[in-house]
């Protein structure tokens, strides 16, 4: 008996295998929101552009505007530079949903083939308004812009197009100051 009792403790103990570590799950990495505010991007009053006016082009890493020649991501044109193109050259594309930009957590399974955002009055996938009774710029409520760049996702919301992004935009505020704000997601 005492040998059976010797030969189950020894198939115990060896039958018992290295405890394995636990495979450790790195959680998503969260990437910093970035701000721009009163971001001057030229233009005039009027709504109309001004006299030899152009692109003003905008980096996502570098988070500030760049020349033409640089490794730009998105260019602000058009009326009040409101228009939003990306650099299909540099692999840059997007998209625009009709969600809020705080509900999005994850990218989305989307289709990335923009290359150009503007008017919700002139495109159904604009991100913003024109009144041309009171020439006010207003930002269509949840709208968020994504941008497929390469490998790397983000998500945008455009907030003003006025300097200090006042709640409630008259003639007298100064444009086109563009602030909106980005996330990387991927």
């Amino acid at each position: 008996m005492k040998q059976l009792i010797y030969s189950f403790s020894l198939l115990l103990l060896f039958s018992c295998g290295k405890k394995s570590d636990p495979t450790l799950v790195k959680p998503p990495t969260v990437f910093p929101a970035v701000q721009i505010a009163n971001l001057n991007i030229g233009g005039s009053l009027t709504g109309g552009p001004a006299e030899g006016s152009t692109a003003y082009y905008f980096s996502l890493s570098e988070e500030k505007l760049v020349a033409v020649d640089a490794n730009w991501d998105l260019s602000f044109s058009g009326i009040f530079n409101t228009d939003i193109h990306s650099n299909t050259k540099a692999g840059v594309y997007l998209n625009i949903l009709n969600t809020s930009y705080n509900d999005i957590t994850v990218a989305p399974s989307i289709t990335y083939n923009m290359y150009h955002i503007g008017s919700a009055g002139r495109q159904a996938n604009g991100w913003y308004s024109y009144d041309s009774e009171t020439h006010i710029v207003s930002v269509v409520p949840a709208k968020t812009i994504f941008i497929k760049k390469n490998n790397q996702l983000y998500k945008m919301e455009m907030i003003s197009i006025y300097k200090g992004a006042p709640q409630f935009p008259t003639m007298e505020d100064e444009a086109p100051y563009l602030s909106f704000r980005y996330q990387r997601m991927q």
